[in-house]
């Protein structure tokens, strides 16, 4: 019926929350490229859009819903814990976009990150259209990917949860900090990597 363990055990995450397989499988997808520690997801059976970190930090669609959020939170430790576990095939490292090999930026492929390595993981990843955008709080830094292009950004004391944006342009890109919307214009770009 299955066709490896994983789908298997995706499937029994999916029967032990009562969601569809397929909204274990688009998270655990979506959870793969940041190694278990945080997602950005999209599936009606949890919620609608949402964002999940390990540390603790989860945003639903149904956001007053919170018998969902409590079952989705579940559901994401559970594919992370299957993910840490080291049940990742790493296909999705594979998918991962890699940076203008002109730039100055060689170190960010490293282990399929398209972010400085020594960073770390970042507590806030998404991306929206052509963007990509990976917060990392202890260096103050968020790194933004514009098909080819990645751009560092000094993002001084804002704590970046989200991001919104205008058209397919980066200039309308607005995150969501502590302090309320931030224009991605207000904030300093980094010319050499720390």
């Amino acid at each position: 019926m299955f066709k490896d363990r994983k789908e298997q055990t995706l499937h029994e995450i999916a029967e032990r929350h009562g969601v569809s397989s397929e909204a274990v499988k688009h998270l655990y997808e979506t959870m793969s490229s940041g190694r278990g520690t945080l997602a950005q997801f999209n599936h009606p059976d949890l919620g609608g859009m949402g964002q999940w970190t390990k540390g603790g930090m989860l945003m639903i669609g149904e956001m007053f819903n919170d018998a969902l959020k409590a079952r989705v939170a579940s559901i994401c430790l559970d594919v992370a814990q299957l993910i840490s576990a080291g049940s990742d095939d790493r296909e999705s490292m594979g998918r991962r976009a890699e940076v203008d090999p002109e730039a100055e930026t060689s170190s960010y492929r490293s282990g399929g990150k398209w972010w400085p390595e020594r960073w770390g993981q970042p507590s806030s990843i998404g991306s929206q259209n052509t963007l990509r955008y990976a917060f990392f709080p202890e260096t103050r830094r968020l790194a933004v990917a514009h098909g080819s292009t990645v751009t560092l950004y000094d993002t001084k004391d804002h704590l970046i949860s989200g991001v919104s944006q205008q058209q397919s342009s980066l200039q309308s890109l607005r995150f969501t900090s502590q302090h309320g919307p931030i224009d991605i214009a207000d904030l300093e770009i980094v010319t050499k990597p720390d």
